[in-house]
């Protein structure tokens, strides 16, 4: 029996519903199609008591393509950003300018098709998910590098049409957030450095 879920861990605790998060935030899916990416096969009924949780509580929404034909899934992007404060909240305080940037930059197709990547394997299907973990190593990796680029020029290897209009759409990103994003990452990479 799956661990009880409650609001307050959608996206940071579990093996299901950080990963239907994760698969819902990438492209809407139905339920049916959320279950066959996870479980290989159709299993919905293990995925749709998730959703309706998750729904009530304000991670994801649905919307009804056909009446009574069902519809597809597609996860909020208000409770990552909230979530990502928090994670955050020892490191930096984001203004209001740069909450609303980084919440229009999460919610945009490019910054959720960049996720793609992300395949449920038997390995994933059977270990807890940390999606604000996941995200916010990617904002603090991606801001070094976008403020770093004189360092490690993107031009040395060729990248998918996909990556090359999402480091784009990043770097429009306030310039104060990628500075405060690229420290955190040179803090951990000068703590990593002196361990070894």
């Amino acid at each position: 029996m799956p661990p009880k879920i409650t609001s307050k861990n959608y996206l940071t605790q579990g093996m299901l519903s950080p990963q239907i998060y994760l698969l819902a935030y990438i492209k809407p899916l139905s339920g049916y199609q959320i279950a066959k990416k996870r479980y290989g096969t159709p299993m919905g009924a293990q995925v749709y008591g998730y959703l309706k949780r998750m729904m009530t509580d304000g991670y994801i929404e649905h919307k009804t393509i056909i009446p009574n034909l069902g519809g597809t899934y597609r996860s909020l992007v208000a409770p990552l950003v909230e979530s990502l404060n928090e994670a955050f909240v020892f490191d930096l305080t984001l203004s209001q300018r740069e909450q609303k940037a980084l919440t229009q930059f999460l919610d945009s197709d490019i910054s959720r098709n960049a996720w793609d990547f992300f395949k449920p394997s038997e390995h994933a299907m059977n270990s807890n998910l940390n999606v604000v973990e996941l995200m916010k190593h990617r904002l603090i990796i991606d801001s070094w590098l976008a403020l770093n680029q004189i360092i490690v020029p993107v031009q040395t290897y060729p990248h998918p049409p996909l990556i090359t209009a999402y480091n784009k759409a990043f770097r429009k990103l306030p310039k104060s957030l990628l500075t405060t994003f690229s420290t955190l990452a040179s803090t951990r990479m000068n703590l990593c450095m002196s361990e070894v």
